[in-house]
């Protein structure tokens, strides 16, 4: 089985007010093993970027100048994602209303990513198998007793890409195919 865990960073937090996709991830799991195989790209889109989102992700319009486009790189994440037996993002909603939002600003169609893949929400998984407990990626890791701070596999990583592949190991861990 071959899953991608997908997850963004926003100008903002809601789509319906204008905000924008500005760093695309996804970490590719075969047969509940982390391959190693990502893409990740940071996507220019000339929009100034609220103070909260800055202060979360810490992504500016100035780093983003010199980025792509959306339209120069949404090909090759098709190609990335292609073959998946599911797309894995923790609230999902937020992340695929993001992405197929884009999509309508191409001049070429694409399926929304919720057409045309299995999309699961990690949330809702968690939820079920976790009720009443707190559901962020940090207070997940701390259930399944992941040590990001140590964890030589995240030490690179950063925003988007760091959550992407966290949460492949918070899933793997949620359905013991990786030990914790």
């Amino acid at each position: 089985m071959r899953q991608i865990f997908i997850d963004n960073q926003t100008t903002g937090i809601d789509v319906e007010l204008g905000h924008r996709l500005i760093e695309l991830v996804a970490v590719e799991v075969v047969d509940g093993k982390i391959t190693g195989n990502y893409f990740h790209t940071y996507i220019n889109q000339e929009k100034d970027i609220d103070e909260g989102a800055v202060a979360l992700h810490g992504i500016s319009k100035e780093f983003l100048q010199d980025k792509p486009f959306f339209n120069e790189i949404v090909s090759d994440f098709y190609a990335f994602i292609h073959g998946a037996d599911e797309i894995l993002a923790h609230h999902s909603s937020f992340d695929v209303d993001f992405f197929n939002n884009e999509l309508k600003y191409l001049k070429e169609s694409f399926l929304p990513i919720d057409e045309e893949f299995n999309v699961v929400d990690t949330l809702e998984l968690s939820r079920k198998m976790l009720p009443g407990r707190k559901q962020d990626l940090d207070s997940l890791c701390e259930y399944f007793k992941l040590d990001i701070e140590n964890n030589e596999s995240y030490k690179e990583l950063e925003g988007a890409f760091l959550d992407a592949r966290i949460l492949a190991d918070i899933y793997l861990c949620m359905y013991k195919v990786e030990r914790c």
